[in-house]
């Protein structure tokens, strides 16, 4: 059973995980002023999707036998107790003398609590004492899963492998026993993240699907501050200055990737918004974390090999150069965008061309180069960029005002983009710029 079901089993442990941890305090965008005030239902419906995703995979992996016979006792216990008063299931199951009793465990669990959430959903207002109610109802039954409870043991064997064999033979080869099992350590929860993306679904517009990939990512949320922690403990083992420096600059960018998507990107995810740009806002956020990531494993790696390359690694490797080109050569067609509105919003005749050319483009830009933009520039971009998007026809001079001031913050960014040590003396690509300018004038 669990060969032929490796990856829903998988998936099976991170999303039990991560109903657990949707329910410890702080996870959630939530301020203590408004808690008390705040309506629960959006966050408790997503709660109701993953338990529905639970459901089916249980449904998957359990043997049908075992199933039927399940749903046979479950119906006499309700049409025979008061006759059969022995006959109770639960009591059965309960034992965990085999994982196939821990699994119907689960699933007789889920389906009580799907029946629960579903009544409570029908309130026209969710207290958080009513979530957090909940939350600590999964919690128990997670805890008492003998088999399969997701918090049994720190490393998973089945999820948490090194299988790149460049970093295996870099960390047995390093001598110092501390260090290499800090390292060791390092890699896998690292590598644990880029596993626990795999399983955020940004292809489907299902509500769902979607709700499903939410969770995960506050998921992360967690397991970020654990490695965060984990950062700060390798100052006290790690004695190579350079290394501790290195794991330093690792803090610091993981501090400001993450403000990114959980501050920016996911802030309002649990407020009523669309499932497009509820899609739009899990691409970004997985695209922020998976590229964060992946560098930081290169970057160490790098610094115990120093000519291994980043595709030896992962093959749809980018590097910071390439990101750093692209970044700087798209926000220079921006700029040169903004400059022929600029000369054609006042021509009647050219204005809803240009404008229909500047949304197509930032279309692109939000779902192509958004996310490389740093945290402390990302909102006067988002801004704008919500500002433009809305705008249905040319009525007075503000547009040109707000154009003209947010010209020169991209001049600006370009020139601080410039000066990045990876582009020291390489200049922007002007045939490039050209090439992508046509594509959108």
């Amino acid at each position: 059973m669990v060969e032929k079901h490796f990856r829903i089993i998988s998936e099976l442990k991170i999303l039990l995980k991560a109903l657990d941890r949707f329910f410890i305090s702080g996870v959630l965008p939530l301020t203590e002023e408004n808690i008390t005030l705040k309506d629960f239902s959006n966050e408790l419906n997503v709660v109701k999707d993953v338990i529905l995703r639970i459901l089916s995979i249980l449904e998957v992996i359990i043997p049908e036998s075992i199933k039927n016979a399940y749903w046979l006792r479950k119906y006499a216990e309700t049409k025979f107790f008061s006759l059969y008063p022995n006959i109770s299931i639960i009591e059965d199951i309960r034992k965990q003398d085999k994982p196939e009793k821990s699994l119907l465990l689960l699933y007789d669990s889920f389906i009580n609590l799907k029946g629960i959430i579903s009544d409570i959903l029908k309130s026209e207002f969710i207290s958080y004492t009513s979530f957090k109610n909940v939350g600590d109802s999964i919690k128990k039954e997670l805890r008492e899963n003998k088999y399969f409870s997701p918090f049994q043991r720190d490393i998973d064997p089945e999820i948490d492998k090194i299988e790149n064999n460049n970093i295996s033979t870099i960390i047995k080869n390093i001598k110092d026993k501390n260090i290499r099992k800090y390292i060791a350590l390092f890699y896998i929860y690292i590598f644990r993240v880029l596993k626990y993306l795999q399983y955020v679904d940004i292809s489907s517009h299902n509500k769902i699907t979607l709700n499903n990939s939410v969770i995960l990512l506050f998921l992360l949320k967690t397991e970020i501050i654990l490695i965060t922690d984990f950062l700060n403990k390798g100052k006290k083992i790690v004695n190579e200055t350079k290394l501790k420096d290195l794991l330093n600059i690792i803090s610091y960018q993981i501090s400001m990737e993450t403000k990114r998507v959980y501050d920016q990107e996911l802030k309002n995810v649990f407020k009523n918004i669309s499932p497009e740009e509820l899609r739009g806002k899990l691409e970004n956020s997985k695209g922020i974390l998976t590229n964060l990531f992946e560098q930081i494993i290169v970057q160490v790696t790098k610094y115990f090999k120093p000519e291994i390359n980043g595709k030896d690694i992962f093959e749809s490797f980018v590097t910071r150069l390439h990101q750093s080109l692209k970044l700087r050569n798209d926000i220079y067609v921006f700029l040169k965008i903004l400059e022929k509105l600029e000369l054609d919003l006042p021509k009647t005749q050219k204005r809803e061309k240009i404008l229909r050319s500047l949304n197509e483009f930032l279309y692109y830009f939000k779902s192509s180069t958004l996310k490389l933009i740093r945290f402390n520039d990302y909102e006067f971009f988002d801004k704008f960029i919500n500002e433009i998007s809305t705008i249905k026809e040319y009525k007075d001079n503000k547009l040109l005002e707000r154009i003209k001031h947010f010209k020169i913050f991209l001049e600006t960014c370009i020139n601080q983009i410039g000066e990045r040590e990876e582009l020291k003396g390489i200049p922007i690509d002007q045939k490039m710029v050209e090439e992508t300018l046509k594509q959108f004038l």
